[in-house]
């Protein structure tokens, strides 16, 4: 082989190398992106599991958040409810009080109209004691009145007969006295 036969050998190698040099590139590049995806398979497998745990743990949390608006829908109707027997018992309540109260205030009227009547009769019957009693003592000063009448008159007449007897007596002892 001569120089001109290795340097055209050596001119063909060079263009074979830049002409399989990009290849080579693409080939390296492919057993790298073939490694990479050796590589991408167990992660999408992990991936996919990932996604499969978390898409279950959203269908639970869904499940769950629909659980709990049920649970509110529940205890909404159950405080509705509450509030709705409370009202009812507060009502029944202020009806029984104001039941009670109106009994009450019907007893105090009976009562204070009883004492009424009652304090009536009494005053009634003090009045007709007291017209009595005023009677009676009207009728006593007037009694006593006569009686001291009677007495003025008998003591009058009383000393009107001393006084005859005096005069008498005067008379009496003038007639029989010495001279």
């Amino acid at each position: 082989m001569n120089k001109q036969d290795i340097d055209k050998a050596s001119g063909q190698l060079q263009q074979a190398i830049r002409y399989f040099a990009p290849m080579i590139d693409a080939m390296n590049h492919a057993s790298d992106v073939f490694d990479s995806l050796a590589n991408a398979i167990p992660l999408q497998n992990a991936l996919s599991q990932n996604i499969a745990e978390l898409k279950s743990q959203v269908d639970s949390l869904a499940l769950q958040v629909e659980e709990g608006k049920n649970l509110v829908d529940q205890q909404d109707g159950l405080v509705a409810q509450a509030k709705e027997e409370a009202k009812s018992q507060i009502a029944s309540t202020k009806s029984d009080a104001d039941k009670q109260i109106a009994d009450i205030l019907a007893s105090i009227e009976e009562r204070t109209k009883a004492a009424s009547d009652e304090f009536s009769v009494q005053q009634t019957e003090m009045a007709e004691t007291i017209g009595s009693l005023q009677k009676n003592y009207a009728s006593s000063i007037s009694a006593l009145q006569n009686k001291e009448q009677a007495l003025q008159d008998a003591i009058t007449a009383l000393e009107a007969k001393l006084d005859s007897l005096k005069q008498q007596a005067q008379k009496f002892a003038a007639a029989f006295a010495p001279e």
